[in-house]
């Protein structure tokens, strides 16, 4: 595992899939000036996703507007304290990325019907 500058390239989204799950590293400015450095880092895990209407809407929740908004993005989840929760993109700086790791196979639980 690896990360990866988002400056250098971001997550590939497969065609037949609508986002992948990845780390991210995000770097909180207010971290920096009250814990130092090396407490300015936060790392977990987040997906990188088409975006859609509802994912629209999170990000109008945050900035008043759609405009400006890009056609993929990494996300998380925001609640708006009326029982609602929406999509909308990460705050703080993602500076690096990477691709999860394969989870461990456990046939009985991969392997089960419904």
């Amino acid at each position: 595992m690896k990360w990866i500058s988002t400056k250098d390239e971001l997550p590939i989204i497969p065609e037949d899939k609508f986002g992948v799950s990845v780390l991210v590293a995000v770097y909180d400015k207010m971290y920096h000036e009250s814990c130092g450095p090396n407490g300015a880092y936060h790392v977990y895990e987040t997906g990188y996703f088409k975006l859609d209407e509802h994912y629209k809407r999170g990000w109008e929740m945050i900035f008043g507007s759609s405009e400006g908004m890009p056609a993929e993005d990494f996300t998380t989840t925001y609640s708006n304290g009326v029982g609602e929760s929406y999509h909308g993109p990460i705050i703080d700086e993602i500076t690096h990325w990477m691709y999860l790791p394969e989870p461990p196979q456990v046939p009985e639980l991969v392997n089960k019907e419904e």
